[in-house]
């Protein structure tokens, strides 16, 4: 959306004036278009199996979690059958 300014020109906002503007700074949008671009970085083999072994490392941790959030629901339904039913 936009407005008028005071001499009565239409103020152009949002996409429509970023495109109009990119077409007329074509090489000041590619400087910005490059920044915004995802990059991915070649990592060492030793950071690599380092990456690895914490992505393994947290996965395991995330299993015993499970597990102990598991063990403590029996728990809480055992302790309730026993002592309210």
């Amino acid at each position: 959306m936009g407005g008028f300014d005071e001499n009565g020109k239409l103020i152009e906002t949002g996409g429509e004036a970023f495109l109009k503007w990119a077409r007329k700074n074509q090489t000041e949008f590619y400087r910005m278009y490059d920044k915004m671009i995802p990059r991915t970085e070649e990592l060492s083999d030793d950071l690599h199996e380092d990456f690895i072994a914490e992505l393994i490392f947290e996965e395991e941790q995330a299993k015993v979690i499970e597990e102990i959030a598991l063990l403590f629901t029996c728990i809480c339904l055992h302790f309730f059958i026993f002592h309210f039913v």
